[in-house]
């Protein structure tokens, strides 16, 4: 068994009902409110609000900052999905830990239809989705909000439920740190890729398989390929993007799998830390129809992932959102925890069963699909050469003096609190609108209150 049990008896969250503040705010600013729903989930509980007539969402969002202030924590505002109600969102004093065992069901699911977690949602229910319908995904978030824990937990959910002649994997690790315990896993079609070369080699060679499984389904008169799926892996993408020159060859495969490869069962999950649009590029957005955000350092980096803001407001610490292919809206869900036992298990039952692949060709369906492999490494080891030699070559330059080092130090510290004082400008005038709203709703005219 790889998946620890379901600790059923785990206490729930603190979660203090904090219906009468809210109430009490909208009350002292002319706002007539009922709480009409309450929903405790792992992470937050959320309320929903009825509202009186002639009260329009957009004030009621303009309290959030005095709920903050109210309750002591921060409170989001969710939009309304009916015309007379809207929701908040408020985090618990403590949060439950959702095991992985909680969101995978893995006696239901089969091997040829894998299923990938993301976790459990508000309303205590597990928030997945099968593999052929992901079938991309995107994962960002700022450091140590919970992106590399989910990762794993969407790697070990896979293990638990395929085995070798189910699923490949292809890895892009340029960290060289959060996939190396898969390193010796039979799954894996080739080495894990940790330079931007080698990405370039198992890319290139991932989509001359696709274009494979397609001339074989287009042989066979089929739709869609009968055969293991192949998800590639790449963590941190952005080491890989941010390199101009490796870029340049990169995204069009990124792109390419992310365009074509549904139907070849090709699948990509891409992960970052750094979720700016010099990353996430508009192509790569437009052809990753499922994206995660985790807690990100400003609302700009929310609106990369998820087209909208709010991701800045999360929780933290495995507190998430997802915006599923084909969905609307984005769901908040709590992500599973996976622990190191899971993940030694998951690797070492297969590790058991076969050798680790060390050949560098994704799963070959024919004979002849094995020269046109080799044929795409050689053109892809011819691009890595010449991405090495249009290098501009290193400059070298006199040691920086006391004075330059002391002013990039003062940049530095400028550019890293530029998000805080953003956040704190939005609060105030969020605060200021509704000031003057309460003023000009009692009659008075902000000459006159300054007078």
């Amino acid at each position: 068994m790889i998946l620890d049990p379901v600790d059923y008896e785990a206490p729930p969250p603190d979660a203090p009902d904090h219906s009468g503040e809210l109430v009490a705010v909208g009350r002292d600013h002319g706002l007539r409110l009922t709480v009409v729903d309450r929903l405790t989930g792992p992470t937050i509980t959320r309320y929903r609000l009825h509202l009186a007539p002639g009260v329009h969402p957009d004030k009621v969002a303009r309290l959030v900052p005095l709920w903050t202030l109210a309750t002591g924590v921060q409170v989001r505002f969710v939009g309304p999905p009916e015309e007379t109600t809207c929701s908040v969102e408020v985090p618990n004093v403590t949060r439950s830990v959702v095991q992985l065992g909680q969101v995978l069901d893995v006696d239901r699911s089969t091997p040829a239809f894998p299923v990938v977690p993301f976790g459990i949602g508000v309303d205590t229910n597990p928030v997945r989705t099968p593999l052929w319908k992901l079938p991309h995904m995107l994962v960002a978030g700022a450091t140590g909000q919970g992106k590399s824990v989910y990762l794993n937990a969407v790697l070990v959910a896979l293990l638990a439920q395929c085995g070798p002649d189910a699923l490949r994997l292809a890895m892009i690790d340029p960290k060289r740190v959060e996939l190396t315990p898969y390193a010796r896993l039979p799954h894996l079609v080739a080495p894990i890729a940790t330079s931007a070369g080698e990405a370039i080699d198992v890319l290139a060679a991932v989509v001359e398989t696709m274009d494979a499984r397609y001339r074989e389904m287009t042989d066979a008169g089929a739709r869609e390929f009968d055969g293991p799926s192949l998800v590639v892996v790449a963590d941190e993408f952005a080491d890989l993007m941010l390199d101009k020159d490796a870029r340049k060859v990169i995204e069009p495969m990124f792109v390419r799998i992310a365009q074509v490869g549904r139907a070849a069962r090709v699948h990509l999950i891409l992960a970052t830390q750094y979720p700016k649009a010099d990353v996430v590029t508009p192509l790569i957005k437009q052809n990753i129809p499922t994206r995660v955000a985790f807690r990100t350092m400003d609302h700009t980096s929310s609106n990369v992932v998820l087209n909208r803001s709010g991701a800045e407001l999360l929780a933290g610490h495995g507190d998430g959102m997802v915006l599923m292919n084909g969905a609307a809206r984005a769901h908040r869900f709590q992500a599973p925890l996976v622990s190191d036992d899971e993940l030694v298990r998951a690797v070492a039952a297969w590790e058991r069963h076969a050798p680790p692949a060390v050949t560098p060709e994704p799963y070959v369906p024919s004979s002849q699909h094995a020269a046109a492999v080799a044929a795409a490494q050689a053109a892809a080891h011819a691009a890595r050469e010449q991405v090495a030699s249009s290098a501009p070559a290193p400059v070298v330059s006199a040691p920086p003096s006391v004075a330059d080092e002391m002013r990039a130090e003062v940049l530095a510290q400028a550019r890293s609190r530029v998000p805080l004082l953003e956040e704190r400008i939005a609060v105030l005038e969020t605060a200021l609108a509704v000031v003057l709203e309460t003023l000009s709703d009692n009659g008075i005219q902000l000459k006159e209150a300054l007078s």
